[in-house]
């Protein structure tokens, strides 16, 4: 997992070329940040982004397990909690580098992500 972060990370400035002048075809852009309560951590993928406001913000779009941060909820992230980006074009999934390493059901998730993995682009 951590090569998988550390790799998203190296390659942020292609999402945010995307996201700034999408190519018709490119949806769906978002942010996986962590977040902590105490000692609980999760990561959680952002999406309707605003890069304007300081911090940055983005809705929850994956149910969290920390009870502090609600599900559709907009939410502050600062550039350190990202972890892993994505947006699709033309249906297939750009970035998401976390989701290649995660396995097969893994939890509530396990549907969007077993999904997500069959329109991955390399």
């Amino acid at each position: 997992m951590s090569h998988a972060i550390q790799r998203a990370r190296e390659s942020i400035g292609d999402f945010f070329k995307a996201l700034r002048l999408p190519r018709k075809g490119q949806t769906g852009f978002q942010i996986q940040a962590v977040f902590h309560d105490g000692e609980q951590r999760d990561q959680l993928w952002l999406s309707h982004l605003d890069f304007n406001t300081k911090p940055a913000t983005g809705i929850v779009s994956t149910r969290p397990r920390i009870k502090t941060i609600g599900y559709r909820k907009r939410v502050p992230f600062r550039p350190e909690q990202m972890s892993d980006w994505m947006y699709k074009d033309n249906g297939r999934l750009v970035g998401g580098y976390t989701l290649r390493v995660l396995p097969q059901g893994e939890s509530e998730r396990g549907g969007i992500i077993s999904r997500l993995k069959r329109r991955l682009v390399n």
